[in-house]
């Protein structure tokens, strides 16, 4: 049996026993390379900060950066004094790194360049509860509370508070996953099966997209890119894509032959959408531009959990044997184990 960790009614980490496999992830005769010296507890998150790819720890209390060349760990960044406590999202952005604790309430700022404390955020204004998923963009920061269905917008120059979002109208019940571009704010409300689109400028209500046809089910990681929303469907083993420009429908791919079990984390590259599926500890390779199957990867997949795209390669987070995998993003090969 699967055994299941819950936030409160709903889904969000998990660890796996292998019930099956598809295909398996395509390797050069094996020949990765892997590290001997742990550097994860339980990766949940994962971000791309330019050079760098940023891991939240989250039962480590810690943050690991690696070189996004090579895969090589820059450093570890320990909790100081509760300031990385409960870490489970992670974003970076310019010069700095936001990570957003969920048992413990707080927005933790790194310095980008040398990994030190820039502040810790806890006001009670700031009404963090329970926080799931944080991006930044510019001078804002977003971040969404599963506990009380809310989104904190921060200023990222100074990290004082904006806004709290949570009107009724703006349909934000148990948010799970936050994605911005293009001066909209996407939401993935898991609890209320549905997308929020917010104005990114001043936090106005778009749209709540909700119609049968989106098949939104337990929704959870949200991505906007290339003009094009998607989203990992967690309860009905499916992803959908929306028009960026206007919430409407793209498709919905949930075949069979995809592989989605339990979808996850989801990073689209220039050419390809990249899916972790957790329960059938396995990865769902996407072409980009028309939604069909490139291959499902199942080999050497733990629990993968969160995934990010940096130039040429794919980083998949894995929550069970604390390791990172680094991947060919052009062909699928699997260029390096991080542990």
């Amino acid at each position: 049996m699967r055994t299941i960790r819950r936030l409160g009614p709903t889904l969000f980490l998990a660890g796996a026993l292998l019930l099956g496999t598809t295909s398996s992830l395509a390797t050069s005769a094996d020949s990765y390379a892997t590290t001997s010296t742990r550097h994860f507890t339980q990766p949940t998150s994962i971000s791309t900060g330019g050079a760098e790819m940023w891991v939240a720890n989250s039962l480590g209390n810690s943050v690991t950066e690696l070189d996004a060349t090579d895969g090589l760990v820059v450093r570890v960044i320990k909790s100081r004094a509760g300031d990385l406590s409960s870490p489970v999202a992670i974003a970076a952005s310019d010069s700095h790194v936001w990570v957003a604790g969920h048992a413990s309430n707080r927005v933790t700022e790194l310095d980008a360049t040398n990994g030190s404390l820039l502040r810790v955020i806890t006001a009670t204004a700031d009404r963090f509860d329970g926080p799931t998923a944080i991006a930044a963009s510019g001078d804002h920061v977003w971040v969404t509370n599963y506990g009380d269905s809310s989104v904190t917008e921060l200023n990222a120059k100074n990290g004082s508070l904006v806004r709290v979002i949570d009107a009724t109208a703006d349909g934000i019940k148990s948010p799970f996953g936050v994605a911005v571009s293009d001066s909209h704010v996407w939401v993935a409300n898991n609890s209320g099966n549905s997308v929020t689109e917010l104005n990114e400028k001043n936090g106005s209500l778009i749209a709540v997209i909700s119609a049968p046809t989106d098949g939104f089910s337990g929704p959870s990681a949200i991505v906007a890119i290339h003009g094009h929303v998607w989203v990992t469907n967690g309860d009905g083993n499916s992803i959908t894509e929306l028009n960026a420009k206007n919430g409407s429908l793209v498709r919905v791919i949930d075949a069979t032959a995809d592989g989605f079990e339990g979808p996850f984390g989801i990073a689209v590259s220039d050419s390809h959408v990249w899916v972790t599926n957790g329960v059938a500890n396995s990865v769902t390779e996407l072409n980009a531009t028309n939604g069909s199957l490139v291959s499902v990867m199942s080999k050497r997949f733990d629990d993968p959990d969160a995934v990010a795209v940096n130039g040429d390669f794919v980083w998949v987070a894995n929550f069970a044997n604390d390791s990172v995998n680094q991947i060919d993003d052009s062909n699928g090969l699997l260029k390096a184990v991080i542990r």
